[in-house]
């Protein structure tokens, strides 16, 4: 009876600590990165305070990159062409922009650390109206919805890649970065090469040849043509 009174105990006391620590991994989950932010930029007007979970910093990242995003609109009926800037496999979110970034106040100043650890020339290189081209499941990892806001920040016109992880997919999506998926193009270009894309027609020229892409579903391709999800919704 005492030993199974005392298992019982100390079951609830090991869910009881399990939620504590979950609940405060949450609060704290930042602080380490926010002072390290304040010592290396001696900044503190807009992170010098608790947030009270990981979720309401995510909500705060979120609302800002909507905001920031009407100033890079989707031109859809622009078909100049573009410089190829071309990844691999399983190329993932923290590889696009890493986790101590993210927690910068500005989308500029995230940006400049974009594919950081691939490429450290990328950021200052890519010009408004270039092209990430990559293999299978780009953008695969966490969820972060600042993984296509800062390539859309430095104004790369779309991601074609074989294929693409559903939730940085969906996120491009929602703040208006254009994604499409072309499984031969990969195997047929080099970094440098000189492409456009038709995004209604799911077409990519370079090197004097096409290649078909899936095309989006129309109610996406309305999403995009708005500039995102919260510029189609304000629109309604």
């Amino acid at each position: 009876m005492f030993v199974g009174s005392l298992y019982v105990k100390v079951s609830l006391g090991y869910i009881l600590f399990f939620i504590l620590s979950s609940f405060l991994r949450d609060v704290f989950y930042f602080i380490p990165y926010i002072s390290l932010y304040h010592i290396r930029h001696k900044k503190t007007a807009v992170y010098n305070k608790i947030y009270p979970s990981f979720f309401a910093v995510n909500l705060l990242h979120y609302k800002k990159c909507q905001s920031v995003m009407k100033n890079y609109r989707y031109r859809k009926d622009d078909h100049t062409m573009g410089k190829i800037f071309k990844f691999g496999q399983d190329v993932d979110t923290d590889q696009i922009i890493a986790s101590q970034y993210i927690i910068y106040p500005t989308i500029d100043e995230m940006k400049v650390h974009t594919f950081e650890s691939l490429d450290t020339e990328f950021a200052s290189q890519v010009q408004p109206g270039d092209y990430v081209v990559a293999s299978e499941n780009f953008g695969c990892g966490s969820s972060r919805e600042q993984a296509p806001t800062v390539l859309k920040a430095l104004g790369v016109k779309a991601v074609v890649a074989k294929s693409f992880a559903r939730i940085f997919y969906r996120n491009a999506i929602n703040i208006g970065l254009p994604v499409i998926v072309c499984k031969e193009l990969y195997d047929n270009v080099n970094a440098g090469d000189e492409m456009a894309l038709s995004m209604q027609e799911g077409v990519v020229r370079v090197n004097g040849k096409e290649y078909e892409c899936t095309k989006l579903p129309a109610y996406m391709q309305g999403i995009l043509d708005q500039g995102g999800l919260i510029a189609s919704l304000d629109r309604e």
